[in-house]
Parts: structure tokens; C-alpha cells; sequence
């Protein structure tokens, strides 16, 4: 590392643009989410596809988190849907996540396992009750734009710093 040159040959196996990437808490493993609909799971170390493909939005997949367990992925998509997945099987957990009005282009769920949080064009920010799969409280819409991107910090036991950017979309 540190030389600028690849480690490896470029993953392949996407059919269409790669919009995000999240590394797994393994240090071994990132998954794609990608235009075509798919996330894929590789492994750094070989390149290759690492379980199953996972397949069930409608359009475009902007935005994956990892749970800290490293158990689920969760996902945003084009198609206005936070889903969560089972990371071995890849079959999705539950009913999808509705509320959004325009395409979901970030999600992140919380350090403590139990909320995800989504971003989307429609200028809203959702906080997901992660068990029941309800929205906690109502949304936040104070922005004038798309909401590109959420990260979260852990600051204390019971309170969490959400940073939020604006953005015009999801870039692809």
C-alpha cells in the first residue's frame, strides 16, 4: 500500500455502474451496491463474489450499511425503499422500509444496532425503528435539497451525532 498501484484486479461481476461500496467490519470483505439492482459482497483478498447475490429492489441500489455484527446489510434504493438483508442468505428480512417519496441515496444504521437512518431526493430524513420496522417519530424536512449522505458517530450511550450533506443526487 502506499505506492497508488492497485492491490489486485478490478471486481467484476456488476452489469451496470457501481454507486456505492461499504466495507464489512471484517476488514475483509466491502459490499457493492450498483445500478443493476444488485449488491454483491467480495472478498478483498481474492476478488471474487463472496455469497449470494443479493436482488430485490426495483431500480437503482444508491446506498448500503453494515450492521456492526456484520449479520445484515441494509440498503437504499432508487425505487424509494430502505430493505435490510440477511448477509449469509441475502434474502431480504421482512417488508421493505416505506416513506420516502423519492429515491433513497443513503442509509446508515446506528452504532447500537436498533435504528436505521435513510436520506433521500425527496429532502426528508427518516429514522427507522430497525425490530418493528416503523418510523421513529416523524421525518426531518428542514432541507432544501437532496439528502446525499448520513453518517453516524457514536457520542455517548444515549445521544448520536448525525451528519448530514446536501447534495443534487446520487451522482449516477
Amino acid at each position: 500500500m502506499g505506492s497508488g498501484e492497485a492491490f489486485g484486479p478490478p471486481f467484476q461481476g456488476h452489469t451496470d455502474k457501481v454507486a456505492y461500496i461499504a466495507i464489512l467490519p471484517d476488514g475483509n470483505h466491502i459490499a457493492s451496491a450498483s445500478a443493476d439492482k444488485t449488491i454483491w459482497v467480495w472478498d478483498i483478498g481474492t476478488g471474487e463474489a463472496s455469497g449470494a447475490i443479493i436482488q430485490g429492489h426495483s431500480s437503482t441500489v444508491c446506498s448500503v450499511a453494515i450492521s456492526s455484527d456484520g449479520n445484515h446489510i441494509m440498503s437504499g434504493s432508487d425505487d424509494k425503499t430502505v430493505q435490510v438483508w440477511d448477509m449469509e442468505t441475502g434474502k431480504g428480512l421482512g417488508v421493505p422500509l416505506h416513506g420516502h417519496t423519492d429515491a433513497v441515496c443513503s442509509v446508515a444504521i446506528l452504532p447500537d444496532g436498533n435504528h436505521i437512518i435513510s436520506g433521500s431526493h425527496d429532502k426528508t430524513i427518516w429514522l427507522w425503528d430497525a425490530e418493528t420496522r416503523e418510523a421513529f417519530g416523524i421525518p426531518l424536512q428542514e432541507h432544501t435539497d437532496c439528502v446525499q449522505s448520513i453518517a453516524t458517530h457514536w457520542m455517548d450511550i444515549t445521544s448520536y451525532l448525525v451528519q448530514m450533506t446536501r447534495s443534487t443526487g446520487c451522482g449516477i
